[in-house]
């Protein structure tokens, strides 16, 4: 099964979601802390991969494990799925991998030089095809299950049908919310009240009306810090919604892209403005598929730490790290398939975080896909053997409550020395807003028989099947190593950690030995 755009007006009217697609269904968008709006920027990341739909296309991935793929998504608030077509609807995978790991994603409607002109005539100019169209991109949005759409019209307006133009952003907004309160419609900085194609790179009087009839504006790349300030003036207590354009081709862009997309990052979040990253697939189309892993953690090092950070909120809370690719699949420690592979669909939730806290350079967590535990690969740690047990490596921000006894349980191995022991570090929150840590990781201590007891009377009951098959079988998990990993099991008591809040997780070494 193949996803794929709609080309042309009269296929979006007559929209039916395809039967072979409505048993593929996406999963649903994980809750994530939730900050106030109009003082927190956010952070959106148009795809533009190649024109889009390459080996993404297929639902049940791809027999190649070079295909591009994004996995800094605790930085990322809204991902959009943008090709040159009419209407670009997401291809399931997408729309997995992003609900997955808490983020919205939206498809984009396009139009373009003189086609797009009188595209936007035959519906401007009948009210009927007008209404039909906001009922087809909500019915689209529905039936797919993902969350809303950009909006590019890059191609003159009659004035006359301004008017309409704005009717039908409000309407879609409208409609959408509906249908979805958390749905999202932006509006791309282009088409002025006049319906002159003027990108102006601010929010001002010439675009204001088309921000003010949906929920945020994608403003152009080629800004200056000036247009930051109007922007912030124009825009008043919905800055959160103003998402300044950073093209990673450079075109205009301040610092003229690639890694140097930091720098207009910056200027934006001094202006507390929120950004909108443009053709992230730079990393791949200019440097190569070779050494894309390496170069996209290089690429977005520069970038995460300039961008808040969304952490998960809700227990039971699994994750294998795979990326959703490989060159096999590992179960249980056993690799049971030895081809390339690709399926975002199969990503598992991903780190907050790719460095260690207080650490010196080239200490980081990041994918390893030689050998695993559950699906393409696991997280590997890597520290300076002279720091190695003064590491913390921090690996997610998050807010999950205390509200009863918490199994936790983790799987590791090690490349480097056999007796190393690695523990769990678990920064709490108290109700009074008190910071500590708690260690976990004792094997051989009291909590293994509670934690066993646990994992069969209150835990398996709130695991799916998906769930299960996707990380450790927690109905026969082992007390021994199994293909040299280590499984440790532990509780976090309920009676001790009532009304605590966990925020922060990492990994740290308790070896009593230094790595050598």
């Amino acid at each position: 099964m193949e996803c794929a755009p709609i080309k042309t007006l009269s296929e979006v009217l007559k929209w039916k979601e395809s039967p072979q697609l409505l048993s593929s269904k996406s999963v649903t968008l994980r809750k994530r802390v939730k900050y106030q709006t109009s003082c927190i920027p956010r952070t959106l990341v148009c795809h533009d991969m190649q024109g889009g739909y390459l080996d993404d296309r297929f639902c049940e991935g791809s027999e190649s494990d070079d295909c591009y793929r994004f996995f800094h998504w605790a930085s990322m608030n809204i991902f959009v799925y943008f090709s040159h077509h009419f209407v670009t609807i997401p291809p399931l995978s997408w729309i997995t991998v992003c609900h997955n790991n808490g983020v919205s994603i939206l498809g984009t409607v396009i139009t373009e030089h003189e086609v797009g002109r009188k595209l936007c005539d035959e519906i401007l100019e009948s009210q009927n095809t007008l209404s039909l169209l906001v009922t087809s991109l909500v019915s689209i949005a529905r039936d797919r299950e993902f969350d809303g759409w950009l909006i590019n019209i890059e191609n003159k307006i009659k004035e006359e049908n301004v008017a309409n133009l704005v009717t039908f952003l409000r309407c879609l907004t409208e409609e959408m919310h509906h249908h979805d309160p958390n749905s999202i419609v932006i509006w791309y900085d282009s088409v002025t009240k006049t319906g002159e194609l003027d990108w102006q790179n601010e929010l001002n009087d010439k675009n204001r009306i088309f921000f003010e009839a949906c929920d945020g504006i994608y403003v152009n790349y080629t800004w200056k810090e000036e247009n930051l300030g109007r922007t912030c003036q124009e825009s008043g207590l919905r800055k959160s919604d103003v998402f300044m354009g950073v093209d990673v081709f450079g075109r205009g862009t301040l610092g003229g892209g690639g890694f140097n997309i930091d720098k207009p990052l910056k200027l934006i979040g001094d202006y507390n403005l929120s950004a909108a990253i443009f053709a992230p697939g730079w990393v791949q189309e200019t440097l190569g598929k070779e050494n894309f892993t390496d170069n996209q953690y290089k690429f977005w090092e520069n970038v995460c730490g300039l961008l808040p950070l969304h952490g998960f909120v809700e227990l039971p809370f699994i994750t294998s790290f795979c990326q959703g690719f490989g060159q096999k699949i590992f179960r249980r420690g056993k690799v049971i398939k030895t081809q390339p592979w690709t399926n975002l669909s199969l990503q598992q939730p991903q780190p907050s975080f790719h460095g260690s806290q207080g650490s010196p350079k080239g200490c980081r967590v990041c994918i390893y896909t030689r050998d695993g535990f559950n699906g393409g690969g696991c997280l590997q740690v890597v520290g300076s053997p002279t720091d190695w047990n003064k590491l913390v490596f921090r690996i997610f921000v998050c807010k999950f409550p205390v509200s009863e006894d918490v199994l936790i349980t983790y799987t590791y191995k090690s490349l480097v020395l056999s007796a190393i022991s690695l523990h769990l570090q678990l920064t709490l929150m108290s109700s009074a807003g008190e910071l500590f840590t708690v260690t976990i990781g004792a094997k051989n201590t009291s909590d293994v028989h509670e934690a066993k007891k646990m994992k069969t009377e209150n835990i398996i009951q709130r695991l799916s099947q998906e769930e299960l098959q996707n990380c450790t079988d927690f109905y026969d998990l082992p007390d021994e190593t199994e293909e040299g990993w280590t499984t440790v099991f532990s509780v976090l008591n309920y009676s001790e950690f009532q009304n605590h809040t966990v925020k922060e997780i990492g990994v740290k070494n308790c070896s009593t030995r230094e790595v050598s």
